[in-house]
């Protein structure tokens, strides 16, 4: 038999290592992504390394991989430099960019100016979406500093970013590029294998400076768009940075018929949508020069209640959305053995539906841990309930789901509803989407439950959940409004009593109980807190309404008992709250009766103001006055109101019982105070504001006088 001549193969291989290991010799630095070409066909694309004789590919969507050398037709390296000269880069964008003058002195509140931004997004044949977004800014300031920094999250599954480029140039045109070696990706919810399905991308531009330029492209691949994945892009035409010109592009097919736009305090002339339909496909762009920053004021409004952008939506019909999310939840909602025998030990002894339903949502709320993990309406795919009974942890949205699964079990009338948040965002029902609804809730009966129940007691939810637009899940219908009539006001009750002694020593007694969404506040407050830092919580509150306030002693409610208000009593005393002026007293001054006004301190405003719940301040004051003294001078009084706002500030002089009771009722009545008013909220906070200057004086009594 005659013997195969296998060296020829051997020396091969050798040369095709040593090839490749200086190749990767090279290759160390460069910042775009390697391709490795296979024999069948297919294509790799990551960072590609040589180690002790085997070729590796770090994809951005998933963890190494080792191809063997047999499988691999070739290997395009990236040929990257650390640093170059901006003469010698191929970029005309770059360099015009990169020439352009900046004045510093036309951007004097900016930080850095963007000096080129262009956001392209194809909607595939397939569905899915391909976005080439880029940036080119110019650092200003030392808080620009921090634009060097990206972080980007995505699905590990369905979604996946390239970074084309991402390089500083410095003042005498020498720039450098970003390593691959510089990109980290990172598991975001390693901790909870439930949710394990997000990375994160991270990487700093190198060598930034002020004055430097930042030039960073990237290419995302997202999942499919369908009804709970709409193609939906705002773009706004302010920016807390100016832009000094901005490009975007949408290319999707034309047999998309769903697809329309809407501008927002945009006048027409000045920015034009430009829709071009060539063949099977349709562009609509814009482009736009100049777009302004603006200087943050109090109280401002969400950014789409005020600033000029324009909308684009893939739009879908409520019934669409609310039966694709019915399909992914329903089978998910089935409980296990365990779960069906729990739950009736759980509810054994109720008699009506809402102490079942109570009982529930207790049980629940100390036996499933509550994570904080990214959980949006928007390609909701919930967890089984049995897992999630199993797992012990759950976001909001299955924690809901849960809810629900266990409350259709004991047989209540439950559905699960999703609503907007007008509090973060102004709604337009013509030009909704899905991602519109971030709220979710559980209906049971005649009340509405919020799941993150660690802290908030049965029947209780956020404040910025109400007044918003609703639609249910499984009981159909349109939209509607969950109103806050139907829910306790939430405000916080301080009751405080002094007793003054005669030699002007003053022991405090402070009550305080939260009502409303303010009990969880309260509670959740104060729960994670070690005792040393509540002490000092309660020493500083003695400290604020005393000047050298002394606590003497403090109780606490208990946190966990979600059927008890949430509060704390607080005893201190202070040797300089009363002056003594030889007969008389002074009292220094009326205490909790300063009003903040800060957000009125400026002479006018460009913005409306905006209050993000209807804030309700209830505080009552009783002062016994020391033996032997009585009231010489009390302050007026002071109510005042209108169609904004409403001030309680009342004094009164019980001359029975020798005591002074001040009480503090202050309102909001309109969310939304047009700027054309402002002058109004200010004159009526800072003609309240006079009662903190006054003083209270007692004088001894008559009979008191005639002793002496």
């Amino acid at each position: 038999m005659k013997k195969k001549n296998t060296a020829g193969k051997y020396i091969k291989i050798v040369i095709y290592v040593l090839a490749l290991s200086s190749l990767f010799a090279l290759a160390g630095k460069f910042a775009s992504a390697d391709v490795i070409h296979l024999k069948n066909g297919d294509k790799i694309s990551g960072v590609v390394s040589l180690k002790d004789g085997m070729v590796t590919v770090k994809p951005p969507y998933t963890e190494k991989l080792l191809i063997g050398f047999k499988e691999i037709q070739k290997i395009d390296i990236t040929r990257g430099k650390d640093t170059e000269e901006l003469a010698l880069v191929k970029d005309e964008v770059l360099k015009k960019a990169c020439a352009e003058k900046i004045n510093e002195a036309d951007y004097p509140n900016a930080g850095h100016v963007t000096l080129y931004k262009e956001e392209n997004y194809v909607y595939n044949e397939d569905h899915t979406v391909t976005t080439e977004s880029r940036s080119i800014i110019k650092v200003l300031k030392e808080r620009s500093l921090d634009a060097a920094n990206y972080v980007r999250s995505f699905k590990k599954e369905e979604e996946s970013i390239e970074i084309i480029h991402a390089r500083s140039v410095s003042a005498d045109g020498i720039v450098s590029n970003l390593r691959n070696d510089a990109v980290k990706y990172t598991d975001k919810y390693l901790s909870y294998p439930m949710y394990d399905k997000v990375k994160i991308l991270q990487f700093s531009v190198p060598e930034v400076k002020i004055g430097s330029i930042i030039d960073v492209k990237m290419i995302t691949r997202s999942y499919k768009a369908d009804c709970l994945n709409p193609l939906t892009y705002r773009q706004y035409f302010m920016s807390y940075e100016p832009v000094k010109f901005s490009r975007f592009a949408i290319k999707y097919p034309a047999s998309l018929k769903n697809i329309k736009y809407k501008k927002y305090f945009t006048p027409e002339e000045s920015v034009k949508i430009n829709e071009t339909a060539t063949g099977e496909t349709v562009i609509a762009s814009y482009e736009k020069s100049d777009i302004p920053d603006f200087i943050d004021e109090p109280l401002m409004p969400p950014f789409s209640y005020f600033a000029p952008n324009v909308k684009f939506v893939q739009k879908f019909k409520l019934n669409e959305i609310a039966e694709t999310l019915r399909e992914r939840i329903s089978p998910k909602t089935a409980l296990s053995g365990k779960m069906k025998s729990d739950l009736g030990e759980i509810i054994k002894g109720c008699k009506t539906s809402r102490e079942k339903a109570a009982k529930i949502y207790a049980y629940l709320s100390t036996n499933v841990k509550h994570v904080e993990v990214e959980a949006t309406i928007d390609d909701f795919r919930p967890n089984d309930a049995a897992r999630v009974y199993s797992e012990k942890y759950a976001s909001l949205f299955d924690r809901s789901v849960l809810l629900y699964s266990f409350l259709k079990e004991a047989g209540l009338q439950c559905d699960i509803y999703f609503g907007t948040n007008q509090n973060s965002y102004k709604f337009d029902e013509d030009m909704m989407s899905v991602y519109d609804f971030d709220n979710i809730l559980v209906g049971c009966e005649k009340d509405f439950l919020y799941a993150d129940s660690e802290y908030y007691p049965y029947g209780v939810i956020p404040e910025s959940y109400k007044d918003n637009k609703y639609f249910k899940i499984f009981g159909g219908g349109g939209l509607f409004e969950i109103s806050r009539d139907k829910f306790e006001r939430s405000f916080t009750d301080d009751m405080l009593t002094l007793s003054i002694s005669p030699d002007a020593r003053t022991v405090f007694h402070l009550q305080e109980f939260a009502h409303g969404s303010s009990d969880p506040s309260f509670r959740a407050g104060y729960k994670n807190l070690k005792p040393i830092k509540r002490k000092q919580s309660f020493e500083q509150t003695a400290s604020s309404i005393a000047n050298g306030g002394q606590l003497i002693g403090y109780t606490l409610t208990d946190l966990e008992n979600h059927n008890e208000k949430q509060g704390c009593t607080i005893d201190f005393e202070s040797p300089n709250y009363v002056s003594k002026l030889g007969d008389m007293y002074m009292l220094v001054p009326v205490p909790l009766s300063s009003i903040y006004t800060g957000f009125v301190s400026k002479e006018d405003r460009k913005y409306d103001l905006f209050f993000d719940n209807f804030n309700l301040d209830s505080v009552s004051v009783s002062i016994k006055l020391p033996e032997g003294y009585k009231v010489k001078y009390l302050p007026q009084s002071f109510e005042k109101s209108n169609e904004y706002f409403r001030i309680s500030l009342k004094l009164k002089y019980d001359e029975k019982k020798n005591e002074v009771i001040f009480t503090r009722n202050n309102e909001t009545l309109k969310k939304i105070v047009p700027v054309a008013d402002f002058k109004k909220l200010k004159d009526l906070f800072e003609s309240s504001a006079t009662l903190k200057k006054e003083r209270i004086i007692l004088e001894k009594a008559a009979a008191e006088k005639e002793k002496q």
